[in-house]
């Protein structure tokens, strides 16, 4: 008997040739997603309501647009190149979390 596969809810943004830019397919309310991760110690820098931009401790930002349900992980330039799949999966993760 075989696992069944997850699928697969975070990708390299498809324009993006540096790892900067993910995709994450929100599986619920992003409005939640906007909460838990202000809770959980992120800054909301957003200059307009139809787009959110959130910037991790790290540096790190997550783009929503509430109304269509997108959401962009970008993730800060200094990253090490070896270090953004793994990076971008962690964040992936805290936005899960943040999704509680």
């Amino acid at each position: 008997m075989t696992k069944a596969r997850h699928r697969t809810r975070l990708r390299l943004g498809q324009s993006c040739i540096r790892s900067l830019a993910w995709e994450y397919d929100s599986a619920g309310d992003v409005n939640t997603l906007v909460t838990g991760l202000l809770s959980s110690g992120y800054c909301d820098n957003s200059r307009f309501p139809a787009l959110r931009e959130l910037s991790s401790p790290e540096g790190h930002v997550v783009l929503v647009v509430p109304q269509t349900g997108r959401v962009q992980l970008r993730l800060h330039y200094l990253t090490p190149i070896a270090e953004r799949r793994k990076t971008a999966q962690r964040l992936a993760r805290e936005l899960d979390h943040a999704m509680t």
